[in-house]
């Protein structure tokens, strides 16, 4: 309600002052012309005593209610002044979050969908990112959880070992800017910071917090319900058992 207000008077200040100052020597004047003029039945007068008492008259009756005018209006420019503030405050912490946002943003995606070149033998020299390891594993696992004495479900635990035997420090690394992320993404959120810009975020890396979490990996709850990794799983599963005509165990 006093933010709606505060807008009306902002956007209509200038109008209002000016109301505001002609009413009170308009309410006077027709005071002082009724009682005189019209009760009375007096003409105007060319004295200029019988004046100077009118304006004596008016500027007792003003006076004070321009006094109190501009007691509220600076009163109301104070609070102005302090909201502006605060938004300025709050604008330099959206900028400085949004900055780690964006460092912790450009980690992951480094991490995360660079390709890695693994050397171990003459036969893993193809180039892979971590996203396609986990991609591939979690694939497995989601289709080994569906059918647990099926061909998927025999290979998988010797799969997910020679993966995370390959990419396990990533992951570790990958799970950590996930958990900075969901801090700063929740703390940028507390400062008014825009919502579109939070679900971007939430949208670009919500797969990979779910893959790593399928896989045994992410044990961190606050980013599991940050990214909605079990909302994830449930459409995942019900698109590989439409695809597979696969039943659910």
């Amino acid at each position: 309600m006093w933010e709606k207000i505060k807008g009306f008077i902002s956007k209509y200040f200038l109008v209002i002052a000016i109301i505001g100052g002609a009413l009170p020597i308009s309410a006077a004047i027709y005071v002082y012309y009724d009682h005189f003029h019209k009760q009375l039945g007096l003409g105007y007068s060319g004295s200029q005593s019988d004046w100077g008492t009118f304006g004596d008259f008016v500027g007792g009756i003003t006076n004070p209610i321009y006094a109190f005018f501009a007691f509220v209006g600076v009163s109301f420019t104070l609070l102005l002044q302090r909201d502006q503030n605060e938004m300025l405050r709050q604008h330099k912490k959206q900028d400085e979050v949004q900055g780690m946002i964006q460092n912790v943003s450009d980690a992951l995606h480094a991490a995360l969908f660079d390709a890695k070149v693994k050397l171990e033998t003459t036969s893993d020299r193809e180039a892979h990112s971590v996203f396609l390891y986990l991609r591939a594993i979690s694939d497995v696992s989601l289709r080994a959880e569906i059918e647990p004495d099926g061909p998927d479900a025999m290979v998988y635990r010797d799969e997910l070992a020679t993966v995370l035997g390959k990419i396990s420090y990533d992951l570790t690394f990958v799970q950590e800017q996930l958990e900075l992320m969901t801090s700063c993404l929740r703390l940028y959120a507390s400062f008014g910071g825009s919502q579109e810009i939070i679900d971007i975020y939430k949208t670009k890396y919500r797969q990979a917090a779910f893959m790593i979490y399928q896989i045994e990996y992410l044990h961190l709850e606050d980013v599991k319900e940050f990214f909605e990794v079990d909302s994830i799983k449930q459409s995942v599963l019900r698109a590989l058992i439409k695809k597979d005509g696969l039943e659910s165990a």
